[in-house]
């Protein structure tokens, strides 16, 4: 019998060079001083199954979606886009605040938004601790209704959408 030889043709070998030119890597290089980091990647990814090149890209996307790698013109387009504020700011854009920076200038501009920010704090401090007492309230109601029989007889499942159902009543008030 002939034994099959694993050879690759020179047609597959153009056609891997073809592709490679269409490709960029980019790679990682431990050194001795960063092996428990290399142990720690190796560990994860074993235990996910993932490659290493997923794992890799997954994380730079993560990065450049989170916002922190973007550079910025200057530093109220900064803060628009920042991901500790983003949300106080999710519907302004530089084309609405550039002008008030044009005349104010940048740091009247900049210190305003920083008392948006204070006062924003501020209202949504005061909102959460309200939601708070009310949750405590309605947490009292769900207790009383453990100790009424309200849940008994009732599947895991019934009491799990009675509770959920409960719930949004209850933030629908709020």
């Amino acid at each position: 019998m002939e034994e099959i030889k694993n050879t690759v043709s020179d047609a597959q070998k153009a056609a891997q060079k073809k592709y490679d030119q269409k490709t960029k890597t980019v790679s990682i290089k431990y050194t001795p001083a960063d092996m428990e980091d290399y142990e720690r990647l190796k560990m994860y990814l074993d235990r996910t199954g993932k490659s290493t090149n997923k794992f890799i890209k997954e994380l730079v996307n993560d990065f450049f979606d989170s916002g922190k790698g973007e550079i910025y013109e200057n530093v109220i387009e900064k803060r628009l886009h920042s991901t500790q504020s983003y949300y106080n700011y999710v519907n302004i854009s530089m084309d609405k605040i550039q002008p008030l920076s044009d005349y104010f200038g940048e740091l009247i501009v900049r210190m305003m938004l920083r008392e948006y920010d204070r006062i924003l704090k501020d209202s949504m401090v005061n909102k959460r601790a309200d939601c708070e007492m009310k949750l405590g309230n309605w947490l009292e109601d769900v207790l009383k209704s453990i100790e009424n029989g309200d849940f008994e007889g009732k599947a895991k499942g019934e009491r799990y959408k009675i509770l959920i159902d409960s719930l949004h009543t209850f933030l629908n008030i709020i």
